[in-house]
């Protein structure tokens, strides 16, 4: 690909496996972190942002990816036939970010909770040093490019050291997120080793973000990056987007949420500023529709995200194999039928049980007529069972 707004440059795509993917300009690196411990969800979600890149970006731009560990040949036989270049990674730095990451508060960030995914996130910091590239995009594992774009997408006045986007859609102008980040890669590399021990000197200090985001912040100050380049799902304007970035609730989370089931306070309070499920739904198609081009791909999504909800995992498989050719409108319609449908068999559910339960103490104060009444509800019961049973196997035709 070449950008004729600047002078001729080849992009390739570069990914670091687990937490973030790099497109690099010049070259597009586009990589998520990963490392052997990366937890499978984020390696799913991996694969559909290579896939995504792959439609948009075209398929013969190569992806480059840093792979911490030897483990996991099957990921990386995949990796291999999607043509892309892994770069193996032992970074020398892990016990200092491990410290940081014991000393950080998991309630702040869900990236503390997990080493994998830690460490993971801190792997770009060594991009300078790997590729040879003028500038690099780096997306982090949770994105979908939904558009194709160049380098004249980024404006005349591109970034010295690095560009983040905004992190609140209320606060337009300020560049705290780092899901999203273009960097200026000759100028990292003259200041990483300057980089490194400020991060080291930072361990008894907390970063104002959550891992290397808050250290780039403290050490960089980023430039701003268009918006359009760093779209949430919950956003309310998702106008013009290039990129879809889950950041915070994941598509496992929008899904619940859309259906009514529970998902943690935070994430809740985050959905609920946003405008319905009007910009959900359309990161979610997004998703489903890269999702849909691999076999299997959202089977092993959903099974993943619902491991022990069998019900959950079915419903998750049966509504993202429909998205693909859905509207926004047509999303949330599904969705609340879903909701009322699950709520309702819920409450049909409580409501017999309790019916059972009068039954069954009847049957203690008055043995005869109790029984009777026991054993009627019982033939009842087990016929409104067998009816379930039909239903679920209906619902997999939906």
């Amino acid at each position: 690909m070449t950008f004729s707004s600047l002078h001729e440059m080849d992009m390739e795509i570069g990914t670091t496996l687990g937490q973030f993917h790099l497109l690099a300009l010049f070259k597009i690196f586009l990589s998520p972190l990963f490392t052997k411990h990366s937890q499978l969800l984020g390696k799913l979600m991996l694969k559909i942002s290579i896939l995504s890149v792959r439609k948009y970006m075209g398929g013969l731009q190569p992806i480059h990816i840093l792979y911490m560990g030897e483990k996991d040949t099957e990921f990386k036989a995949w990796l291999r036939v999607q043509n892309v270049v892994v770069h193996a990674h032992e970074p020398k730095w892990t016990d200092m970010i491990e410290r940081l990451r014991l000393a950080g508060d998991p309630n702040s960030s869900h990236l503390f909770a997990h080493a994998g995914n830690y460490i993971g996130t801190w792997q770009r910091i060594d991009i300078p040093n790997l590729i040879e590239s003028e500038y690099i995009l780096y997306l982090d594992a949770d994105t979908v490019v939904t558009k194709a774009f160049t380098m004249a997408d980024f404006g005349p006045q591109i970034t010295s050291t690095v560009a983040f986007a905004l992190e609140a859609e209320h606060k337009p102008d300020i560049p705290l997120n780092a899901g999203v980040a273009l960097m200026n890669v000759p100028n990292l590399r003259v200041t990483r080793n300057e980089f490194l021990k400020f991060i080291e000197g930072r361990e008894t200090q907390p970063f104002s973000g959550p891992s290397d985001q808050g250290a780039y912040l403290d050490f960089y100050h980023p430039e701003l990056l268009d918006r359009t380049f760093n779209i949430k799902s919950y956003y309310i304007d998702i106008k013009g987007r290039k990129i879809i970035h889950f950041h915070g609730p994941k598509p496992f989370e929008l899904f619940k949420y859309m259906i009514g089931k529970n998902i943690s306070p935070l994430m809740t309070g985050i959905l609920a500023q946003g405008n319905g499920m009007k910009s959900p739904c359309t990161a979610l198609i997004a998703f489903s529709q890269i999702a849909s081009t691999e076999s299997g791909l959202i089977l092993q999504y959903c099974t993943a995200a619902f491991p022990r909800d069998a019900n959950l995992r079915l419903l998750c498989i049966n509504f993202l194999d429909q998205l693909p050719s859905l509207s926004p409108n047509e999303c949330k319609y599904i969705g609340k039928a879903i909701h009322f449908r699950e709520s309702f068999r819920s409450l049909h559910g409580k409501f017999f049980v309790g019916v059972l339960l009068c039954a069954g103490l009847l049957c203690l104060k008055f043995p005869k007529r109790g029984r009777k009444a026991w054993l009627a509800l019982k033939v009842k019961a087990s016929k409104m069972l067998s009816k379930c049973g039909r239903g679920k196997n209906k619902r997999r035709k939906l």
